[in-house]
């Protein structure tokens, strides 16, 4: 399934510490990485569909699909790999 814009997801724990395991935010974009230059930039191989992904700071990540899960708020719960 994929996210949509808006869309309240988590970072999953088990995602690299560059990716801010744990953190909760709404999603921004989405794209797959197409060019070496940006697999060389973001560390990830060329065909991996990232979730962008801001923070309620403001701050920003670009996660691979795979390390995004879905929220909904409750923070015990409800955070459930799509």
């Amino acid at each position: 399934m994929i996210f949509g814009y808006g869309d309240s997801v988590r970072i999953s724990p088990a995602a690299p510490q560059r990716f801010r395991p744990g953190a909760i935010g709404e999603v921004v974009s989405l794209y797959e990485v197409k060019e070496t230059d940006s697999e060389d930039q973001l560390g990830v191989q060329i065909g991996t569909v990232l979730i962008g992904i801001e923070m309620s700071d403001g701050s920003y990540v670009d996660v691979p699909v795979e390390y995004v899960c879905s929220f909904d708020g409750d923070d015990r719960t409800n955070a459930k790999a799509r």
